[in-house]
């Protein structure tokens, strides 16, 4: 190839073949399918097919790269990575870079591509000394750890799922009045990591208030701190036990042990079970699926969930 090329893959994908970056002219072969895919976890969505390009033993003497559109994921807090696979059952993430247009991957060798989606999230270095620390996307949402509360500097990494500013329709199969509710965003701290971390001394977490429901004024609503110890979307009712207080359009959290947090808000004659229902939410919106309603077909929780006093 005498002269920088761009081919136009399936799925999204877009192939960089710079001038002589091969040396002799080589037909690339493309196969699109969906399988042979990577286990996902419950965090993960897919985002595209499994690219097999081909063929595998061509060597390059330039790099050559992939190139995929960026997409906005949940309003930036999902971010799109890249895989690859030489046998189609080991894959491994692909170091990228990003400008305003594209992600950019560059390839050794053909294999097997696939691209999907992640939570973003940041990760804070926090030391001795403490600190705060604000997550970059919503400045609501902050960490405030006061001087020796750990031992030794350690990393915090902090991920947020925004469920959005309506809210979660609750229809019920009989007919029967839809139920209302709110969610401020779902917060994770060390999602990921095996070990949870705990503070020697009471951290603050500065958390976002659930949005208003349309047709009720606040004193019409309540306002619930909903706890998921075990990173399984098993949510628990924390708000008797916990010391914290409203500030603003913020609640400011005392605890020494953190893991996933998030408030819910609901109408104060209609009690709903919050916990079975965040976890049906948390379920989707870690896995970057839309879910615009709920819908309850469970006896027992509709019991629990829908009780008029």
């Amino acid at each position: 190839m005498s002269e920088r090329r761009f081919h136009q893959l399936p799925s999204g994908f877009t192939l960089e073949v710079p001038a002589q970056a091969v040396e002799e002219d080589t037909k690339i072969v493309i196969t699109c399918s969906t399988t042979n895919r990577p286990i996902l976890q419950d965090y993960e969505c897919y985002q595209s097919d499994v690219l097999d390009i081909g063929p595998g033993n061509t060597k390059f003497k330039q790099p050559v790269h992939l190139l995929r559109k960026r997409l906005n994921l949940e309003h930036g807090l999902r971010k799109q990575v890249i895989l690859r696979s030489k046998d189609g059952e080991k894959w491994s993430e692909l170091t990228s870079t990003e400008d305003e247009s594209n992600i950019r991957v560059e390839l050794s060798q053909f294999s097997s591509i696939i691209a999907l989606s992640r939570p973003y999230s940041n990760v804070f270095e926090v030391p001795k000394e403490g600190g705060t620390f604000t997550y970059d996307r919503d400045d609501r949402i902050k960490l405030n750890v006061p001087p020796n509360a750990i031992e030794c500097q350690k990393t915090v990494t902090l991920e947020v799922h925004e469920c959005g500013y309506d809210t979660v329709d609750i229809v019920f199969p009989n007919g029967g009045e839809s139920l209302d509710v709110s969610f401020a965003s779902v917060i994770y701290i060390n999602r990921s990591q095996t070990d949870r971390l705990e503070f020697n001394k009471e951290i603050t977490l500065y958390l976002p208030m659930p949005p208003e429901i349309p047709g009720f004024s606040t004193n019409e609503t309540d306002v619930c701190l909903l706890k998921d110890e075990n990173d399984k979307c098993e949510w628990h009712d924390i708000t008797n036990q916990s010391l914290y207080n409203k500030e603003g359009n913020v609640l400011k959290l005392k605890t020494k042990f953190i893991s996933g947090y998030v408030l819910g808000r609901y109408i104060k004659n209609m009690q709903p079970n919050m916990c079975e229902i965040i976890s049906e939410v948390t379920k989707y919106k870690r896995s970057g699926r839309p879910m615009l309603q709920i819908l309850l077909y469970n006896a027992k929780i509709m019991q629990d969930s829908y009780a008029v006093t």
